[in-house]
């Protein structure tokens, strides 16, 4: 009886786990990630934009093939504003990196349009492109997710480095 109580055993015993398959190192990954981001980019990637009118609205974040301009448009439709140059793009900053433009009393975080036009619950999900030149011109973007926002910006800083 003992002997069938553990033949009875062994059938609940669970499979031997077969040996993981080792992880490419993380610069691989990263390459990996940033020619996904490359491609995804070219046909556009879904986003919110906030506007100065404190609103936000569903948009396309593209770039042209050569990668030189960046611009944003309505899914089916085109721009209607010009593209900007992605080498006047100074900073990729977070919606939860200092703003260098409130150093007077009380230092915020984002930039003016992300502060006025979006939920503060939402600040893990956001960042802008913050251009150069006399126009000083920003791009705020919230995105689907918090890991999606992480990938965007950690991409766009890899492509401007280039």
């Amino acid at each position: 009886a003992a002997s069938d109580k553990k033949s009875a055993d062994a059938a609940f015993e669970p499979a031997a786990e077969p040996e993981p398959e080792p992880e490419p190192p993380l610069a691989a990954k990263n390459d990996a990630v940033f020619e996904d981001f490359k491609q995804k980019l070219t046909a556009g990637i879904p986003v919110i934009k906030h506007c100065s009118d404190k609103q936000g609205r569903k948009r396309l974040l593209f770039v042209d093939s050569s990668f030189s301009k960046v611009g944003v448009c309505e899914q089916g439709k085109n721009s209607k504003h010009p593209m900007l140059p992605l080498d006047s793009v100074n900073e990729v900053r977070k919606a939860t990196d200092l703003d260098p433009a409130t150093t007077g009393g009380s230092p915020m975080c984002g930039t003016k349009t992300l502060r006025d036009s979006m939920h503060v619950s939402k600040k893990n999900h956001a960042f802008s492109l913050i251009f150069s030149g006399t126009a000083k011109a920003t791009l705020d973007f919230e995105c689907a997710t918090e890991a999606e926002c992480a990938t965007l910006v950690g991409c766009f800083r890899m492509l401007l480095s280039l």
